[in-house]
């Protein structure tokens, strides 16, 4: 057993259970000692107020599993993995390596969990972990919660490192230990503390400055008068409106094609400041994608059966990753 395991023999595991309408929620006990790790109690569907009432003497893990937990297997590196695991603040998620370039996504819409975190009134609680378990296990899971916590490395480094868990940990351990190292315990602690403060003082002082600098921009963007600019310089309109233009192109497009783009006079380069706009006068640019090429060529030759456009000029691209046709097509006013 390594110095937590020494030390903090004990363990409390709050396992909260979505059965998709709220939270029900069990605490769980878990000790260990020469025998090994063994359940102590187990107090199955607890009320709000009796979590909230009780005062924890140990390390408290939050579980939480039911609807809204999924554990799936993707291929490393995917973009089905990448959706979930590159988007932190709308999910919370766990991976485990299964071999053979998989691994095993458990995942929730953080959006639950801040319902959770509401309802349980999580503030008053001082967590050294947070957990989701898609098994819905909970004695399971609180084991194994215990266990992971207890076969962590916790360090002097960690310990002077300003963060939740280790203030959490420092307290529990000074509860345990003699006046000597209570002492040492206790200027980690304001350490810790003075750290954080440091750290707060910082971050304000950066979000001043970012406010100022954000006002700043605001001001010259104004200044500048970009949208007169773009106004004045783009006086010269074509022979028909925008709306009647775009109403007409949208009338003959066929259901199998999907359109991406469509620009009345595109520009040819950037808005600059000082500078005139540069467009391709009495053009129209239009992309989109379609489930066959078929589909394409009547939309060309429905454009020039209107009468009023000029010639139109068609471009196939490669296929996107769906296996859609995408195209583009350029038309002369």
């Amino acid at each position: 057993m390594n110095l937590l395991a020494n030390i903090l023999r004990k363990v409390h595991v709050i396992h909260a259970i979505y059965n998709g309408a709220n939270f029900d929620f069990h605490l769980l006990e878990i000790s260990i000692d020469k025998n090994g790790v063994k359940t102590d109690k187990y107090l199955k569907d607890m009320t709000l107020s009796d979590i909230s009432g009780k005062k924890f003497d140990a390390p408290l893990v939050l579980t939480i599993s039911g609807k809204g937990v999924i554990s799936k297997i993707y291929k490393e590196n995917s973009e089905e993995l990448k959706r979930i695991t590159e988007q932190p603040n709308d999910f919370l998620f766990a991976s485990e390596n299964v071999g053979d370039g998989m691994l095993k996504l458990t995942f929730l819409r953080r959006n639950l969990y801040d319902i959770l975190c509401e309802e349980l009134n999580i503030e008053n609680f001082t967590l050294v972990e947070v957990r989701i378990d898609a098994n819905n296990n909970p004695e399971q899971e609180a084991r194994k919660a215990a266990e992971d916590f207890w076969t962590s490395k916790f360090s002097i480094k960690e310990a002077f490192a300003p963060s939740i868990r280790s203030s959490s940990l420092l307290s529990l351990v000074a509860k345990k230990v003699s006046l000597p190292v209570l002492l040492f315990l206790i200027v980690v602690l304001l350490i810790n503390f003075f750290v954080q403060q440091n750290i707060a003082n910082q971050l304000q002082e950066q979000q001043i400055r970012l406010a100022q600098t954000k006002r700043n921009t605001a001001q010259v963007e104004k200044n500048l008068g970009e949208k007169q600019q773009i106004l004045n310089q783009l006086s010269n309109e074509p022979r028909f409106s925008y709306a009647w233009i775009a109403d007409q192109i949208a009338s003959v497009v066929p259901d199998e094609i999907i359109l991406t783009e469509l620009e009345i006079q595109p520009l040819k380069d950037r808005i600059q400041e000082n500078k005139p706009v540069n467009v391709e006068k009495n053009k129209i640019l239009i992309k989109g994608q379609s489930l066959n090429p078929a589909s394409v060529t009547d939309f060309t030759d429905s454009i020039q059966v209107l009468g009023a456009f000029g010639p139109v000029q068609l471009t196939m691209h490669n296929k996107d990753r769906n296996d859609h046709y995408l195209f583009t097509l350029d038309v002369s006013l």
